[in-house]
């Protein structure tokens, strides 16, 4: 999974940050995160942030959660969404594009 709009931070903040958004989503269960790094080169903008949660259920649940964030006070912009590959990233545009919705074609 990407967790998206966290601000640039070290290590140590990136977990803080992350264990935050994670349990906002789920509150009833401490789920088990690994986080994997910053995907791209640190300029302006904050960098996404690669995590890795190795129960699947964990997993649906956050991912069926994440729009809920938007309802968080103080993270509203953060956003999160599953680790595609380019070329699954590059269906689910062409698919965007013919108006299809990808969502039931991609497995994140």
């Amino acid at each position: 999974m990407v967790v998206m709009g966290i601000e640039e931070g070290d290590e140590e903040q990136d977990k803080i940050e992350v264990r935050k958004v994670i349990d906002a989503l789920v509150e009833e269960v401490k789920v088990e995160v690994e986080i994997l790094g910053r995907i791209g080169k640190k300029g302006e903008k904050s960098r996404p942030i690669r995590i890795k949660l190795n129960d699947l259920v964990d997993k649906r649940r956050e991912m069926f959660r994440a729009k809920n964030l938007r309802n968080v006070v103080g993270m509203e912009r953060i956003y999160v969404v599953p680790d595609l590959t380019k070329v699954q990233q590059e269906e689910g545009r062409k698919l965007r594009e013919e108006g299809i919705d990808h969502s039931t074609y991609v497995n994140g």
